[in-house]
């Protein structure tokens, strides 16, 4: 069964006419009343058929808003009007008998009609006019015979017939000088755009000028704040580094000397000290990135072995928290990336997860393609506080956390996020994070194929995955059971 669907029904917009449309009606309102006189003052004489009078006069009273109404009402008045002016022109051929070819008279008329024949449509359009005037004069003197008194005319029509040619060369000479000074105008508007779009483009162009010197003032400006944060970073480690060495040198109290106290002051300093090592090495290592001082070394890395370890090193961190650590990684898992950068983003997302979840668990999830096994994805899954909506964008920045409440109660220098964004950007990888405030995070690394182009053969699909978890950390990684 075909369905039939009515088209839309629109409104006729009213068809555009042609300048040439009012410039003739003009013409005819104001020259065939002269006509009239004019082949009135050389007949008036003779004895006219009464049918030639009320033609003439039809033809001068009638017609020109008869034509205008036709030219209006069509949808090319252009062509409308050409056919009203050939029709003029047989018309002005079938007076030329009854005048007996007489040269004033209708010598002026032609000159006129020819000229409207011109203006409106060129020469070729003139010629056809022409050819419509003889047919009237054949079809005409067929009837009335074709006798010649060429010089028949008195001093009134003479002047008649002058005024007639005046007429019509003042019109249309009126007709091009408002033309010409149309164009002189459109000439003039164009030449103040083109002046303005000039100007405009200086602008621009003094524009661009000044953001390119303020892109170059503030890549400098920022290229000295890393060099600065990169020296003073490497100024400050030095001495801490002895400070926590030689704290924790007298923390082991061989001599058995020193107070419970005194322990504790030092193990607070021992803390301090390797906080503030750790905020350094996170402003020295975003200082390189933004610096664009940190290379890239891409070989195959192997993901289940490197969430292991991964895993290992933050399970004290869990245990303290009382926080299960699982890992998911499918076989096979391998991916060509810099080890060390991507082991510091496992380091940094599990540990920002380990950070925010006071009970439940920490996941770290690879997830494969299915066909290729090549790895996806990865995905650290927490049941911490969650992160509201409006702070999603805002987390990744530098010096920047949650709120402000965060920062009071769970310490942290907002820097991990950004390194990892940073590295993950140096390696072609994206972070994206999904949270819910009292429920969660999750924050996933995408693997973009650019990193795996290395590694052309695929690896055999298989269903098992292998998983780590805070119960048991083993030296190998099992697979599970089918009924797990």
């Amino acid at each position: 069964m075909t369905r039939t669907i009515a088209p839309t029904s629109l409104a006729a917009s009213p068809p555009s006419v042609h300048p040439t449309v009012r410039l003739s009606f003009l013409l005819r309102v104001w020259t065939y009343p002269l006509f009239m006189l004019l082949y009135g003052t050389h007949v008036w004489r003779q004895a006219v058929p009464l049918w030639i009078v009320a033609v003439f006069v039809a033809h001068t009273v009638i017609f020109p808003h008869l034509a205008r109404r036709i030219s209006t009402r069509s949808r090319d008045s252009k062509r409308a009007e050409q056919r009203n002016l050939l029709f003029d022109s047989f018309l002005i051929g079938c007076y030329i008998p009854f005048t007996g070819f007489s040269l004033w008279p209708n010598g002026a008329a032609l000159l006129g009609i020819n000229a409207g024949n011109v203006s409106v449509a060129g020469p070729r359009f003139a010629l056809r006019g022409l050819l419509s005037t003889i047919a009237g004069t054949v079809v005409v003197g067929l009837f009335t015979g074709f006798h010649t008194n060429l010089f028949s005319f008195s001093h009134l029509t003479q002047l008649m017939s002058i005024g007639v040619v005046g007429a019509y060369t003042t019109a249309f000479a009126y007709q091009s000088y408002l033309h010409a000074r149309k164009v002189s105008r459109a000439n003039a508007q164009i030449r103040e755009q083109h002046a303005l779009i000039e100007e405009k483009t200086r602008q621009l162009e003094e524009r661009s000028l000044e953001l390119e010197h303020a892109l170059t003032e503030a890549e400098e400006a920022n290229a000295a704040k890393s060099n600065f944060l990169a020296t003073m970073s490497h100024e400050l480690r030095t001495p801490l580094n002895s400070i926590i060495g030689f704290t924790n040198i007298v923390l082991r109290n061989k001599g058995g000397n020193m107070a419970k106290q005194d322990v504790v002051y030092l193990s607070r300093v021992s803390a301090s000290g390797a906080h503030l090592l750790n905020l350094i090495n996170g402003v020295l290592d975003l200082a390189k990135i933004e610096a664009r001082e940190t290379n890239v070394e891409r070989v195959p890395v192997d993901l289940a072995v490197l969430t292991r370890e991964t895993l290992s090193q933050l399970e004290p961190q869990a245990e303290e928290r009382s926080v299960r650590l699982i890992g998911i990684v499918p076989p096979m898992a391998v991916i060509v990336a810099d080890r060390a950068r991507l082991q510091q983003i496992m380091i940094n997302l599990v540990g920002n997860a380990l950070k925010f979840t006071e009970r439940g668990q920490v996941t770290l999830r690879v997830t494969s393609d299915p066909y290729t096994g090549k790895p996806m994805r990865m995905d650290v899954i927490d049941t911490g506080i969650g992160i509201r909506e409006d702070r999603l964008k805002a987390i990744f920045e530098a010096f920047q956390q949650a709120d402000t409440t965060t920062t009071r109660q769970y310490g942290g220098t907002g820097l991990g996020l950004s390194i990892s964004r940073s590295l993950a950007d140096l390696m072609g990888w994206q972070i994206e994070v999904s949270s819910k405030v009292g429920v969660g995070s999750t924050f996933s690394v995408i693997f973009t194929p650019r990193a795996d182009d290395e590694l052309s053969s695929a690896r055999r699909r298989s269903s098992g995955t292998y998983r780590l978890s805070s119960d048991a950390i083993n030296d190998r990684l099992e697979m599970p059971s089918a009924s797990a």
